[in-house]
């Protein structure tokens, strides 16, 4: 951008290259964004207020927070900025601050936009702000902003607010209702691997277990495999205890703790009437070829098709063994 003509000559070329990045995903496509908004509102004062709106709004969203407060105090101080802007503005200070972790703030922010922003943006914000609350352990909170939400985003929300606090039947009816949509097709599959846990589970409350999935929440997957063994080791073995220590042991094998994964897995692979069995079995074999056992990964993997033939894990299962036995070594 800085090899294009100042003033209103380098307006077209830049108005060209923001219609094709308009459309990108992920982060470098929204950096892509905000720098050529930013350069557009430098050489169209008209249009300058809407450009920095656009790009504080673009500049969160790449998780450039200083360079979006940045935008924002110029918008602040611009005559020609219309509601329009200003309303931008607004929300995109408050995605700003839920990036920062001042969410009390946001809160307040966000209320005060409701009838400024449209409905679409004002959804997504709360979305955003009921995540973070989460995330900061604000059970109570994250489901009060949700609570009379009916899209598939609000179900799920309010669902994993009454996991974390350990209401499994709550959580259970939620997640549920939720289905099996996302906007992320991961948060679909996560949601879809808790039911699969919580439907096994003979409880309709037990905080241990919402206390280890509120770790996972926060990115501490050591504090979360440790209380998924730890919620694992007293319940029965086919009614939770499997699932737990096979959802353990993929995260101490996530972290590098080869044999502390290893044990899970023997674990949950023992409980032949547990849907978790299979799926423990494959991971063994995965770590049989890690630690360069490749003959006692096939013995685990024929084993697995033999006992599971119908698991959802079996073709994973096939696949695996035809590459195992093409790289052991014969006789």
């Amino acid at each position: 951008m800085r090899r294009l003509p100042v003033g209103a000559q380098g307006v077209g070329p830049l108005q060209e290259f923001l219609e094709e990045v308009r459309s990108g995903t992920g982060r470098d496509a929204s950096l892509a964004r905000a720098r050529t908004l930013e350069a557009l509102a430098e050489r169209q004062t008209t249009q300058r207020a809407k450009h920095l709106a656009e790009a504080a709004r673009a500049y969160s969203d790449a998780g450039e927070q200083n360079s979006a407060r940045r935008m924002l105090a110029q918008l602040s101080i611009d005559p020609r900025a219309s509601p329009d802007a200003a309303a931008t503005a607004g929300a995109t200070l408050v995605g700003v601050l839920i990036s920062e972790g001042k969410l009390e703030e946001a809160d307040r922010r966000l209320a005060d936009l409701k009838q400024t922003i449209s409905l679409e943006e004002h959804e997504r914000l709360t979305h955003r702000l009921a995540r973070a609350w989460l995330r900061d352990g604000k059970t109570d909170r994250a489901e009060r902003l949700v609570a009379t939400d009916s899209t598939v985003e609000g179900f799920a929300l309010r669902g994993r607010a009454r996991l974390y606090r350990g209401d499994l039947a709550g959580a259970s009816h939620d997640l549920a209702a939720a289905g099996p949509f996302a906007a992320e097709r991961s948060d679909a599959t996560e949601r879809a691997a808790i039911l699969a846990i919580l439907q096994v589970i003979d409880r309709d409350s037990l905080p241990a277990l919402g206390a280890a999935f509120l770790a996972l929440e926060r990115g501490d997957s050591a504090g979360a495999a440790g209380g998924f063994s730890a919620v694992g080791a007293g319940l029965p073995p086919d009614r939770g205890g499997a699932q737990l220590f096979l959802l353990a042991g993929q995260l101490r094998a996530g972290q590098g703790a080869v044999p502390e994964a290893e044990q899970l897995f023997v674990k949950a692979a023992t409980v032949a009437s547990s849907a978790a069995a299979p799926a423990a079995s494959l991971e063994l074999a995965r770590i049989m070829i890690r630690q360069g056992r490749p003959k006692d990964a096939i013995a685990a993997l024929e084993q697995l098709i033999l006992e599971f033939p119908q698991s959802a894990v079996a073709p994973q299962a096939r696949r695996l063994l035809d590459t195992v036995r093409g790289g052991a070594p014969q006789g």
